[in-house]
């Protein structure tokens, strides 16, 4: 699912109900206790100049082991985990030709869904990060819209995958799902 004109709108309008303040390019560089109250130190992206904001509450939402954040003593409760992320790789592309019915054996007089999720095979080990997509290739394979290839005129379909490699255009070719 995705949201018209992008994602981002959602956490846009979450922000703008809250009325909180938005400063952007202006990286936070520490984090401290001071009384009851935490203050935040930021670095203006605009006259690269060190300041200090003290707020009542602060919610940390990034992930936290690549924010180079220096927290002071008393600031948190317990340790934050390391979340083990799995390296991803989007592409997105077009092209005039629908996935294959019969590649997901799938009726091949229907078409197939516009977003398909992979599985595990019965034959696949259940691994994890990028060994932990099994023999489809490819973690999910979406057509975001149709477009009118200027070119040509005609028809095609805007697709996104998330993969754990990059994918090359032979690759494309020679492994991927579609009608030829």
């Amino acid at each position: 699912m995705q949201v018209l004109g992008g994602n981002w709108q959602i956490f846009q309008k979450m922000v703008e109900a809250s009325g909180a303040t938005i400063n952007l390019n202006s990286p936070v560089i520490g984090l401290k206790k001071s009384g009851s109250k935490y203050a935040i130190q930021t670095i203006s992206g605009s006259s690269n100049t060190t300041y200090q904001i003290t707020f009542d509450k602060v919610i940390l939402a990034n992930p936290f082991q690549f924010s180079n954040i220096d927290v002071g003593s008393g600031v948190l409760t317990s340790s934050i985990e390391s979340v083990p992320y799995v390296q991803l790789h989007v592409t997105i592309f077009s092209s005039s030709k629908r996935l294959k019915p019969q590649y997901f054996k799938w009726p091949g007089f229907l078409n197939v869904p516009t977003g398909i999720l992979t599985t595990l095979a019965k034959a696949d080990n259940a691994n994890s990060g990028s060994q932990g997509v099994g023999k489809a290739g490819f973690f999910s394979c979406t057509i975001l819209r149709t477009a009118i290839n200027p070119a040509t005129k005609k028809k095609e379909y805007i697709y996104k995958i998330f993969s754990p490699q990059a994918l090359t255009p032979s690759l494309l070719r020679y492994a991927t799902p579609f009608k030829s």
